[in-house]
C-alpha cells in the first residue's frame, strides 16, 4: 500500500520531468534543423545598377547675338577679245540666260534662319540659335591675249577694281540688313503655338527681304550701277 501510495506522489512529477526534456529536446533541433517559416520581415533589394536610368540632362538652347558671315568662292565668267568691243560683245553673250542680266557683276546673299522650338502649355518657347548670311561674288574674267595693248589692259584692271567696290557695297548692305533682321526676329513676343510663331516670323522675314532688295535697288540707281564709282569699260 505504501508503495502505491508513493507512485501516485511521484507520477506527476514524472510527467513533469518527462514534458521538461521534450521542451528542451525540441529548441535542440531548432538549431539542427532550418526553419520552415518565413521571417516577419524582408529587405527589400536596391536596384540593379542596369534597371537604374536617368534622363539625360540638357542645356537649353542659347540664343545667337550675332549674325555669322561666310563667303563661298567667287564666281567668273569667261571674257574674251582683243579689243574693248570684242570684250564687250564677249561678255553680253556670256550673261545670256543668267540671273546677271544687265550686270556685269553681281553680289548673291543667301540667308539660313533657325528657331529652336518648344511648345509650352500656354506658349511657344523660341529661340534664334543661328542666322548664317552667305555672300558670293560673280565677276568677268579676261585673259589679256599676246597682241592686247597696254592700255586696254590697264582700262580692264580699272573697270574690275571699281567693280569690286561696288560690288563690296551690296555685301555691306547685306550684311548691315542681316543683323537688323536678326534683330527684329529676336523681338517678336511668344506665340500661343509654335505654328503660330513660324507664320509670325516667316512672315516678318519676307517683308525685312523686301526691304532689303529695294535698298539695294536704291543702291545701283545713287551709283548708277557703279559708273559714279568708276566702273567704265
Amino acid at each position: 500500500m505504501k508503495n502505491f501510495f508513493i507512485g501516485i506522489l511521484l507520477f506527476p512529477l514524472i510527467i513533469f520531468a518527462v514534458g521538461l526534456v521534450l521542451v528542451l529536446a525540441g529548441k535542440g533541433l531548432d538549431f539542427i534543423l532550418p526553419s520552415k517559416e518565413k521571417p516577419a520581415a524582408e529587405e527589400t533589394a536596391a536596384p540593379s545598377a542596369e534597371k537604374v536610368r536617368t534622363q539625360p540632362t540638357t542645356s537649353a538652347p542659347k540664343a545667337i547675338s550675332k549674325v555669322t558671315v561666310k563667303y563661298s568662292a567667287t564666281q567668273y565668267y569667261t571674257a574674251t577679245g582683243s579689243t574693248r568691243d570684242e570684250i564687250r560683245a564677249s561678255m553680253a553673250q556670256a550673261k545670256l540666260g543668267t540671273f546677271l542680266g544687265g550686270h556685269d557683276a553681281a553680289t548673291t546673299a543667301e540667308t539660313n534662319i533657325n528657331f529652336a522650338r518648344r511648345q509650352l502649355t500656354d506658349k511657344c518657347e523660341a529661340v534664334m540659335t543661328r542666322l548664317d548670311l552667305i555672300l558670293a561674288f560673280t565677276y568677268p574674267k579676261w585673259t589679256p591675249s599676246q597682241g592686247a595693248s597696254s592700255d586696254l589692259i590697264a582700262k580692264w584692271d580699272s573697270f574690275l577694281a571699281a567693280l569690286k567696290i561696288h560690288e563690296e557695297g551690296h555685301a555691306k548692305i547685306e550684311i548691315e540688313r542681316a543683323n537688323i533682321v536678326m534683330q527684329e526676329l529676336q523681338k517678336i513676343p511668344a506665340q500661343s503655338t509654335c505654328e503660330a510663331f513660324d507664320g509670325v516670323w516667316q512672315a516678318k522675314a519676307d517683308a525685312l527681304d523686301q526691304e532689303t532688295k529695294s535698298i539695294e535697288a536704291q543702291y545701283d540707281r545713287d551709283t548708277q550701277s557703279g559708273k559714279s564709282q568708276g566702273v567704265a569699260f
